[in-house]
């Protein structure tokens, strides 16, 4: 469940009222949209509002997504990530074999995970966490008949349901380790990975991440 993590900027956006028209999302997150130049990208979403090495944010109506790289050309698009919310939401059936209609924004842990046969979720910061934005994750990477794409879904732990998931998460992690238990310092296995998914199971995600080299292989 090892995940590489890109560095992530939090920056401000200026978020106007247009709403943006969920068929135009789900156009943007396809196949086609991925290993292809930025300008190809940009047709779509227009151009960025913020631009960093190796990524850049776009502002979609009130859909904030960004697009990154991983090579360091800033010229092609490797990913795609979307803050998900009802008028944020594409069809993950139109990547990944999924049933028709599995919206992004309907997503919780435990559905994807049935979807996509996740046993683990993970979570980068578990106890005494100083990181300014603590979030949980799940990730997956298809085969060929995928065209090995790659997952991830993730929840920032900021609101009631998160945090107690989280504060049970670290209660049951206590009684697992014993004596052994130390904040952050623990060897990190699948039982412990299989067990968070049980406090999370039906929280819903609040970003979703699709494309290559943002997970531990780059294919293809």
């Amino acid at each position: 469940m090892k995940r590489i993590l890109p560095a992530i900027i939090t920056l401000p956006f200026i978020c106007g009222t247009a709403q943006a028209d969920p068929a135009l999302v789900g156009r943007i997150f396809t196949h086609a949209n991925l290993n292809v130049p930025f300008k190809k990208l940009e047709r779509l979403t227009g151009k960025p509002v913020a631009v960093e090495p190796g990524r850049r944010h776009y502002q979609v109506g009130q859909c904030h997504i960004q697009a990154e790289n991983a090579d360091g050309d800033n010229k092609t698009v490797n990913n795609l990530k979307l803050t998900v919310t009802p008028d944020c939401t594409f069809d993950l059936s139109q990547l990944v074999k999924a049933p028709k209609g599995t919206y992004a924004h309907e997503l919780t842990f435990l559905k994807f995970a049935r979807i996509k046969q996740v046993g683990a979720m993970a979570i980068p910061c578990l106890d005494l966490c100083s990181a300014p934005h603590p979030y949980v994750h799940m990730s997956w990477q298809g085969g060929a008949d995928e065209e090995y794409l790659q997952i991830d879904i993730e929840k920032e732990i900021d609101d009631a349901q998160s945090r107690e998931a989280a504060d049970k998460w670290i209660q049951d992690t206590k009684q697992l380790e014993g004596e052994k238990y130390h904040p952050n310092g623990i060897a990190w296995t699948d039982k412990h990975y299989q067990r968070g998914l049980s406090f999370f199971k039906d929280i819903p995600i609040s970003t979703i991440q699709i494309g290559y080299c943002f997970l531990d292989a780059c294919n293809p």
